[in-house]
């Protein structure tokens, strides 16, 4: 199911109108749409910054949806930028690494000897 920021901003509102009975569910319930709402927040703010960004290594901004972020010091990589839940961690994050198109990223994990991609080799540029 796919959820907005407004639609949660309704479903906190409606959770209002619950009896005291219903008061742990409606606590837990309002614990997860506050974390999917954070969730959104941030994603909606690296979007963004995606799609004014182009390839750091090239140039290339034809289509900046498929730039893919990649982190130039893999010790300061917290976590994947899909399973950050808060905007603060996101901009920070963010800061951790440049925008890439596709080929330059893969070319970023590529071993010269044996061309063979990998996007767990660490690597620094």
């Amino acid at each position: 199911m796919l959820i907005n920021i407004f639609e949660i901003d309704q479903y906190l509102s409606d959770l209002e109108t619950y009896p005291i009975a219903y008061s742990n569910v409606v606590a837990k319930t309002k614990a997860q749409l506050q974390k999917i709402q954070d969730q959104l927040i941030a994603r909606t703010y690296a979007c963004n910054i995606r799609n004014q960004s182009e390839c750091f290594d090239c140039g290339w901004k034809l289509n900046c949806k498929v730039l893919q972020f990649h982190h130039t010091n893999p010790y300061r990589k917290n976590r994947q930028l899909s399973r950050v839940s808060h905007i603060t961690t996101m901009k920070k994050e963010l800061t951790y690494g440049v925008f890439l198109c596709p080929n330059c990223h893969a070319l970023r994990h590529c071993d010269p000897l044996t061309g063979q991609v990998n996007f767990n080799k660490i690597e620094f540029r």
